[in-house]
């Protein structure tokens, strides 16, 4: 029950998912060095730990150093698309709910955090590779949760099957202790005639033995 309960579970969320759009938008948050501008991001059915996993190497595949204390700070980060220079990016993770997180970013540029109003394009940049991370990850853990719902959808459907094949023995069983009492009331029909059949026998062996015991008699 506990495992049909979760598969329920699991495909009520991934019925609803579609609804759930990854979006950006930019605040001020207490990031890096003190309040600094930052890009937030919405990350569905995913936890944490996962998150922060995922983030630490995105940024390593940036060639960035990767260290974390209060939040995780990725040292000269190359990404080309958002600056020919190295930049270096805070970033933390924060519960909205259950199935709901929100990575918050912000990018040291070199003096200034990254802004939509000063630096419009390499923004847009910026904003891509964090929804494009937001959506692949959000996409990662509902696999892991379709993969354990599928693995307990087989296991109750070998179960189910199990009991399919349980039933089928058991009224073949049925059907062969039928067979066997009809052939044990058949067996007791023909021992009945059988019976009469012998009792006839029986008087008429008794008549010739008394015959006999009086032909014994007879003689003097």
């Amino acid at each position: 029950m506990k495992k049909l309960f979760t598969f329920l579970l699991v495909i009520i969320t991934l019925t609803t998912i579609g609804q759930r759009k990854i979006k950006i938008h930019e605040k001020n948050e207490k990031i890096g060095s003190g309040t600094n501008n930052a890009l937030v991001a919405t990350i569905y059915e995913s936890n944490q730990d996962n998150i922060e996993k995922a983030w630490k190497k995105l940024m390593k595949d940036y060639g960035a150093k990767v260290n974390m204390k209060k939040e995780i700070f990725a040292d000269d980060a190359t990404i080309k698309d958002l600056s020919s220079n190295t930049c270096d990016l805070f970033a933390f993770v924060r519960k909205v709910s259950d199935d709901e997180f929100e990575i918050v970013v912000g990018v040291d540029m070199g003096g200034a955090y990254l802004s939509s109003s000063e630096h419009s394009s390499k923004y847009k940049t910026m904003e891509k590779i964090l929804k494009d991370f937001a959506i692949q990850t959000s996409v990662d853990a509902i696999k892991e949760k379709h993969k354990a719902a599928q693995k307990d959808l087989d296991a109750l459907t070998k179960e189910k099957d199990d009991l399919t094949k349980e039933k089928e023995r058991a009224e073949k069983q049925i059907e062969d202790y039928k067979s066997k009492i009809a052939d044990a009331e058949k067996n007791i029909e023909t021992n009945k005639t059988s019976q009469t059949d012998k009792e006839k026998e029986i008087e008429n062996q008794k008549k010739v033995v008394e015959e006999i015991e009086a032909r014994e008699k007879a003689v003097e």
